[in-house]
């Protein structure tokens, strides 16, 4: 029993416009670029397994988008079907109380010793060294003598 030919699919104007320029994008996501490349190519009558090697996708890819262009138009290539990715752990609703929480936990904490290094004068005197402006002063010099 031989396959049968896919019938093509019949594009609209606009839509090939659109598909063009979706597939040509950057700036989209790649998964939309695929599923209009894969349409535009099943619109020029290629055969699926000809579009799964040129997409280097699998044939049923071609045959989901194939047929979920046909039975929705173009809103039914950017809408993924609900349960891709990762689930989310938080609701959206949850979001700003858990930034407000975490923000006010940071601004009531004491800042870290590391934060304050530098001694005062009084506290370098007691230590037995020099002020830093003495410091700073005798480096100044030596730069100057040796320039």
């Amino acid at each position: 029993m031989a396959n049968r030919p896919v019938p093509p699919l019949d594009l609209a104007d606009d839509d090939r416009t659109t598909l063009i320029t979706w597939s040509r994008s950057r700036a989209l996501p790649q998964r939309l670029v695929l599923r209009a490349r894969v349409v535009l190519l099943a619109a020029d009558r290629a055969p699926n397994r000809q579009i799964a090697a040129r997409t280097a996708t699998s044939q049923p890819t071609v045959q989901l988008w194939r047929s979920r262009y046909q039975s929705g138009g173009l809103t039914a290539l950017e809408i993924d079907k609900p349960g891709r990715g990762r689930p989310k752990v938080y609701d959206d609703d949850l979001a700003p109380e858990i930034i407000s929480t975490t923000l006010s936990k940071l601004r009531s904490r004491p800042p870290s010793r590391r934060a304050h290094r530098r001694r005062s004068p009084s506290k370098r005197a007691e230590n037995g060294r020099p002020p830093l402006d003495a410091t700073c002063a005798d480096h100044d010099s030596r730069v100057d003598a040796t320039a």
